[in-house]
């Protein structure tokens, strides 16, 4: 009888039960419906941090220490390894490491049809430390990086002519009229050796792009690249900077970070829009106008010498703008604006006078082949680093279809000079003068 009763009032309680369940599944089906997504932050708190977000970027972040910007393009800057870590260690995260997937290290290239293979790919999570123990942290972000060593940079190697007396890469060709041949050339740190023109211990050796025969010895380096990898995307992730940075660029075979000189420009707001640079052609005209000092003068001269560590991106526009914004709000110089009008008219120079090309007129072809035999004169070929050469002298251009003809030719009279002789003055690649000290074996520069 107790077991009977003991069943009718379980049953009693279940079905009392089954009401209330559906009572609570209907109010919560309700609030679902009304639910809608809203944004965590109230909206004047999300503006007051991504704006103490863009301060920190322009007062505390260092061009080529923190971040890079690669010449001659307009891009966002490339968010760099102590970049990363500044950023993680300014708002309380710290990362962790470890491997995605298993390392793939065939020295022997066994499994790889004979040719040596490193792979890793590597996770970088971002904590928050929530407590003083080790496991009390909060996830913000996870990114994964790879590298392996098949990628260009670290699969292939340039091979030099090296020389057979003292090791070192400094061979090159002889001219016919001081005997052909091969020559460890002395200004390449060489030895002055020379070599006849068949000598199989110079034409045997094997040039230009090769395998690179040590693999094994950067196996830590593609470890590293892909932890830094890691790092930087699950960086931005977690620090919401992506609007500010991108690591797409860091690893491009022709990166090279901005001059680690600090910023003399007011800092602008990041918010303004990057002026154009007819603006800031303009902006300089006025400024002109009203500082007489400024003239005659270029302004990528003037950048060149009043904007420190400048880079030609956005920001470095605007870090011109401000420059020359606050040269106009100064208004007219005391020294030049009273004698000014006082000046006589210069007189036209004669017609014969006239150069081929007007001082502002685009770049002539004959000016930029001239131009560019220059610069191949001292070395410089590729775009990326003719880019880099101007932008150092601070004319900003995305390409030298930008120059003005005036421009250009001051371009090419300075690399001309920088590939002459000091002694004589005979420009490379021609010969020495006879008489001169720094001719070495075979009288080439």
């Amino acid at each position: 009888m107790e077991t009977i009763q003991g069943e009718i009032v379980e049953e009693a309680t279940a079905n009392q039960q089954i009401p209330q369940r559906a009572a609570l599944a209907v109010r919560e089906s309700a609030q679902a419906a009304q639910w809608t997504p809203s944004f965590a932050l109230g909206i004047d708190e999300a503006v007051e941090r991504v704006a103490a977000k863009h301060q920190f970027f322009n007062r505390v972040m260092r061009a080529g220490d923190h971040y890079g910007v690669i010449p001659g393009t307009k891009g966002k800057p490339t968010l760099l390894k102590p970049g990363a870590e500044l950023l993680l260690a300014s708002m309380g995260l710290h990362a962790e490491f470890s491997d995605e997937d298993a390392p793939e290290i065939d020295i022997t290239g066994e499994h790889h049809g004979g040719e040596a293979y490193i792979r890793y790919r590597r996770q970088c999570c971002i904590y928050r430390q929530t407590g003083a123990l080790e496991h009390e942290k909060m996830l913000v972000a996870r990114a994964s990086g790879s590298c392996s060593s098949w990628e260009a940079k670290y699969r292939y190697r340039a091979a030099e002519r090296v020389c057979p007396s003292c090791g070192k890469p400094a061979i090159i060709k002889g001219k016919k009229e001081y005997g052909g041949g091969w020559l460890c050339f002395k200004k390449k740190d060489g030895c002055g050796a020379t070599f006849g023109d068949n000598d199989a211990s110079i034409i045997g050796q094997e040039t230009g792009k090769v395998p690179n025969p040590d693999i094994a010895d950067i196996e830590n380096t593609i470890l590293k690249m892909a932890d830094k990898r890691a790092l930087v995307a699950a960086t931005l992730i977690g620090t919401g900077c992506s609007d500010i940075f991108t690591q797409d660029l860091e690893d491009a075979p022709d990166y090279d970070a901005a001059p680690r000189t600090p910023q003399s420009a007011p800092a602008p707001k990041p918010s303004d829009p990057a002026p154009t640079k007819d603006e800031l052609r303009a902006l300089y005209a006025k400024a002109c106008a009203l500082d007489p000092a400024l003239v005659p003068g270029a302004l990528g001269s003037w950048v060149a010498k009043n904007i420190a560590g400048y880079t030609p991106s956005d920001d470095g526009f605007r870090r011109i703008k401000a420059a020359l914004d606050a040269l106009i709000a100064k208004g007219p110089t005391t020294v030049h604006a009273a004698p000014r009008a006082a000046e006589p008219a210069p007189t036209p120079a004669p017609a014969a006078a006239k150069p081929t090309h007007a001082a502002d007129a685009p770049i002539a072809d004959d000016t930029r082949k001239h131009l560019l035999a220059a610069l191949r004169r001292i070395g410089i070929t590729a775009k990326a680093d003719r880019l880099k050469y101007a932008a150092e002298r601070g004319y900003i251009v995305a390409s030298y279809s930008e120059l003005t003809d005036r421009d250009a030719r001051a371009l090419a009279e300075e690399a001309t000079n920088a590939a002459r002789c000091p002694a004589c003055g005979a420009l490379a690649p021609e010969p020495h003068n006879p008489a001169c000290p720094e001719a070495g074996e075979g009288g080439m520069l």
